[in-house]
């Protein structure tokens, strides 16, 4: 590889603004250069812990990470069987990923994805003047957050996004905001990327091993990551049958079975004791045609839930998203 393509291809991955916030945190920035200070004085430096932060679902330019009920994920359903090993049922559920028919993108369409996520409890942190006047109040444990992030991905790598989002606590009632967005296509998880990963298990889970990071062990940045790839809508059946069978080889996975509408769902279930003590991260897949329907994490202080749905190809995205959409794109990614 040459050194134009090195800088490229660090281009093309190289996190945006609203990213790096989200990620680092003024907490988190405080504690690394505490360490950094820790370490250039000689002076034995703390144990830390990643924060736990919202799961980010298609966040600018990085398509990389629950629920009161947990191990649900989504509103009304009920637990039937917890706590079983995972092999089996993700065994089965892996024969019937290899099952289904491979649909690339289409020319000229979509991958159409609609998420909506319920996040309950939030670390304390100084305030935005924007989101407090909207109602967005750091700290209130009571706070709760809504969002729906409907999204429209070509095969090119362009993605549009309607994001309504609403904030209430026990004080006070935000308004509810939407904005529209323009992403490009860069990262692991961009179509012509995902469509070039390996489909075997051993092959994948080495290449997330090596590449996944942001979680506060190896084992769990793999099953976030595993998530990111499988909520996307256009990973290939195969691949996704070796994700499956990745997610199954993880210590402290296991799966249950719940009723959804109606319908049983398996939920595959990861803990880690050693590093996150009381927290449980789900994905929830439905067994007939093992796509990713929901998420969920829940901790002593906090719950996310999102539901996945409309997952399909169209042939347009709304005219209005279009007309007033934000360009996230950089100049290393725009596509003319």
């Amino acid at each position: 590889m040459t050194t134009t393509d090195s800088l490229t291809r660090l281009a093309t991955i190289r996190p945006d603004e609203d990213t790096l916030a989200r990620d680092w945190s003024p907490a988190r920035r405080a504690n690394v250069l505490a360490r950094v200070h820790a370490a250039t004085s000689d002076a034995p430096a703390a144990a830390t812990v990643t924060p736990l932060t919202r799961r980010r679902l298609f966040p600018a330019r990085r398509l990389v990470a629950a629920s009161v009920l947990l191990a649900v994920g989504f509103a009304g359903a009920s637990v039937v069987t917890s706590g079983m090993p995972s092999a089996s049922a993700l065994e089965s559920l892996a024969r019937t990923a290899r099952a289904q028919t491979a649909t690339a993108i289409p020319a000229g369409q979509f991958a159409h994805l609609v998420t909506t996520s319920t996040q309950t409890g939030f670390q304390v942190s100084a305030p935005d003047p924007v989101k407090a006047a909207a109602g967005d109040l750091p700290g209130d444990p009571a706070r709760t957050e809504t969002r729906v992030l409907e999204s429209w991905t070509s095969a090119d790598g362009i993605t549009w996004r309607h994001d309504t989002e609403s904030m209430s606590s026990a004080a006070a009632v935000g308004a509810t905001t939407t904005r529209d967005w323009r992403f490009c296509s860069s990262g692991q998880f961009s179509p012509s990327s995902v469509a070039g990963l390996p489909t075997t298990a051993s092959a994948l889970e080495a290449s997330v091993r090596a590449s996944a990071q942001g979680s506060n062990s190896a084992d769990e940045a793999v099953f976030v990551a595993l998530g990111d790839l499988l909520r996307l809508g256009y990973a290939d059946p195969a691949l996704r049958a070796a994700a499956i069978d990745v997610l199954a080889g993880i210590p402290g996975v296991t799966t249950s079975t719940v009723t959804r509408n109606g319908q049983p769902a398996l939920v595959v279930v990861f803990r880690d004791e050693a590093h996150r003590p009381g927290v449980a991260q789900t994905l929830t897949f439905d067994p007939g045609t093992s796509v990713l329907v929901a998420e969920g994490m829940t901790a002593p202080d906090t719950a996310y839930s999102a539901v996945h749905s409309q997952q399909q190809f169209t042939a347009e995205v709304p005219a209005a998203v279009v007309a007033n959409a934000e360009n996230a794109c950089d100049t290393a990614t725009t596509k003319p």
